[in-house]
């Protein structure tokens, strides 16, 4: 199946340090389920309306592992925006159900009302377009696989909007400082060749990157860093322990000004060096 991805609960739940496109997919496709059954007066339990499934049923609706499935449930739970409770009088079904806190959610990403019928209607009256552009009947069948039916699958398609996801780079200091998290990697293993390689760009680094440009520091700025720190003898390990800077260490912004004062020494045009090059060191991508 195919599900939409709203960008700007997705932007919200970056900005708030919550989660990015799949926890946004997720609370956008649990918040449809949760309306419908609103639309509907279904499944109220304790003063709130719910959806249910299994995670092994839920792997067969998002496009991701039951571990990827765990993680995500588990921050929108820990952020206080779902709840998660095994509703069923049966105590051997362990179905859990969840349902949205939508008062602590700063979006809303819904743009058109529901009908009594669970149906999405637009501010015209019309039935919503399809991901494809086709218009979707008002009279929808078609089952997910919990057994509801969720607004003709509108609400629940992932589109990944590739101009809106453009726009989100650009607030991430990304495509405005013509340096993403990977070219910053690859650029100091291009130059720090005596200093110890990063072989994998994690969640942590690409934060650290984005955070360094919008505080202020600019690509030359971090260029001029790598150099100077594979220059600097006392950076490449001659000092009394033997210490050498690293990638993580250099995207310290205190870290970075003062190699760029000259308190390690140093030039931004060091001598050619006789360690591999970019091409000889391996690392991995990811």
């Amino acid at each position: 199946m195919n599900f939409i991805l709203n960008t700007e609960l997705s932007r919200w739940l970056r900005d708030e340090k919550i989660g990015g496109d799949r926890e946004a997919i997720f609370l956008y496709a649990l918040w449809t389920w949760c309306e419908k059954n609103a639309a509907n007066e279904h499944n109220y339990h304790e003063g709130r309306y719910w959806s249910y499934n299994s995670l092994r049923g839920l792997t067969r609706i998002f496009p991701w592992t039951k571990r990827e499935l765990e993680n995500t449930v588990n921050r929108l739970r820990d952020a206080g925006l779902i709840l998660t409770a095994k509703l069923s009088k049966d105590p051997k079904d362990t179905t859990l159900s969840y349902t949205v806190i939508a008062e602590k959610i700063g979006v809303s990403p819904f743009r058109e009302t529901v009908s009594p019928t669970g149906e999405t209607v637009s501010p015209t009256g019309d039935a919503p377009p399809s991901p494809s552009g086709e218009t979707v009947s008002p009279h929808g069948d078609n089952l997910s696989p919990t057994g509801e039916t969720l607004d003709e699958q509108y609400k629940t398609h992932i589109v990944l909007q590739a101009n809106k996801n453009k726009q989100d780079a650009n607030k991430d200091g990304q495509q405005e400082n013509k340096l993403t998290p990977r070219q910053a990697m690859e650029l100091y293993n291009q130059i720090c060749v005596d200093l110890p390689p990063c072989i994998r760009l994690t969640d942590k680094r690409q934060r650290s990157v984005r955070a360094l440009f919008k505080k202020g520091i600019t690509p030359e700025q971090l260029e001029n860093a790598f150099r100077i720190a594979q220059s600097s003898e006392f950076c490449r390990g001659k000092n009394k322990t033997g210490w050498r800077v690293d990638f993580d260490w250099l995207l310290d912004e205190n870290n970075i000004v003062k190699v760029l004062e000259g308190k390690y020494g140093g030039s931004a045009t060091p001598p050619k060096s006789s360690a591999p090059t970019k091409e000889e060191r391996r690392y991995e991508h990811w």
